[in-house]
């Protein structure tokens, strides 16, 4: 809201100034003219270090580099995430193969390929990380639009992010499905049959 100073004063109670605003053109030495003002002002009332200029394009460069440093350490923390649960996949996938052991052989002694087997095993494994990922991003959403309710603030949550969100964590199921996918595949069907 802009007022006159005048009636800001009246309103307020107060016959002075604490601070003031000073737009600058886009081709003016800024630090040029921070000190002028402050030149200005302090031969105006004869005082001497009592004046100080903010640079507000200094400070949303500063904050921009702080969320720089947020943004990288919050992405080193999701990538160590998406390998622990990568790993989970891959641990999973390697218990089924074990569990699963006879049923491949029993497969590969009827005529199954080797690639019939790896194609079931990785099937699975992108399944698992779907599954896993569309849970994830709907606990997602509604901690973000929970939040953003409480704070009174709207949560955009493009459908592009989401979508390719899934994608690379399927993506991902998929590259740590491959070892135990290639194990299921490389059984000979007599050493399978003969597990119990």
């Amino acid at each position: 809201v802009y007022v006159p100073y005048a009636t800001l004063q009246s309103l307020t109670g107060r016959d002075n100034f604490d601070q003031i605003a000073v737009r600058v053109g886009a081709q003016a030495d800024v630090e040029r003219t921070e000190e002028r003002i402050v030149s200005v002002l302090e031969n105006e009332t004869g005082l001497s270090g009592r004046y100080r200029t903010d640079n507000l394009a200094v400070q949303k460069e500063r904050l921009s580099g702080l969320m720089d440093i947020v943004t990288l350490v919050l992405t080193v923390i999701s990538g160590i995430s998406l390998l622990v649960s990568g790993m989970g996949v891959m641990t999973v996938m390697l218990s089924s193969v074990s569990e699963r052991t006879r049923e491949i052989g029993i497969k590969k002694a009827i005529g199954a390929t080797r690639g019939r087997i790896m194609g079931e095993f990785l099937a699975e494994a992108v399944v698992l990380s779907l599954i896993g990922s569309v849970i994830g991003i709907a606990i997602g959403c509604m901690a973000a639009l929970i939040g953003g309710a409480v704070l009174g603030m709207a949560v955009p949550i493009p459908l592009s992010t989401l979508v390719g969100l899934i994608l690379f964590t399927v993506l991902t199921g998929a590259v740590f499905g491959v070892y135990p996918a290639c194990k299921a595949a490389q059984l000979r069907p007599v050493d399978a049959l003969r597990t119990e």
